[in-house]
């Protein structure tokens, strides 16, 4: 059964019309209110929110107000990792975020980590020459080499 009527005051139609006449909408956004109405729901009805579930959702809003801001959100944050979309979102709801940008901090954490892996690999190429040396293979080795020397190495990078 769909629910146009929240008011009770008229016919499932007329309410929907009125909605429709009072709330400017592009096709996408009829077609996201006919669906939550045929879902049982009614217009006055606000949905549930990926963004405002922290900060709950503001008196007065309807289904529309709160499809609208999720469209805005989600075409605003595309392309963006979680940690700028946190960054972003809590930004943009007036959260205090102090000084700490997570562009910068994900690129200092980057390069933290890749300064442990190039540490890492020097680790274990030295302890692979050890090896080579210890098992006295150090001259065929170093022939191996000589002969790869202008090779690009399988996963190079």
């Amino acid at each position: 059964m769909n629910h146009y009527n929240w008011d009770g005051d008229s016919s499932p139609d007329e309410s929907l019309t009125h909605y429709e006449v009072e709330h400017h909408m592009n096709p996408g956004e009829k077609r996201a209110l006919h669906y939550w109405l045929a879902c049982g729901h009614s217009a006055a009805d606000t949905p549930p929110s990926r963004y405002l579930k922290a900060c709950g959702i503001p008196d007065g809003w309807d289904f529309l107000d709160v499809y609208r801001l999720e469209k805005e959100l989600d075409a605003d944050t595309a392309g963006m990792d979680s940690l700028q979309k946190e960054y972003y979102l809590r930004k943009y709801f007036g959260e205090d975020i102090g000084l700490n940008d997570p562009v910068q901090e994900k690129s200092s954490l980057h390069e933290e980590h890749a300064s442990d892996r190039y540490s890492m690999m020097k680790r274990k190429l030295f302890w692979m020459w050890e090896f080579i040396c210890s098992e006295d293979l150090c001259d065929e080795a170093e022939e191996y080499m000589k002969d790869h020397k202008g090779q690009e190495t399988p996963f190079e990078w």
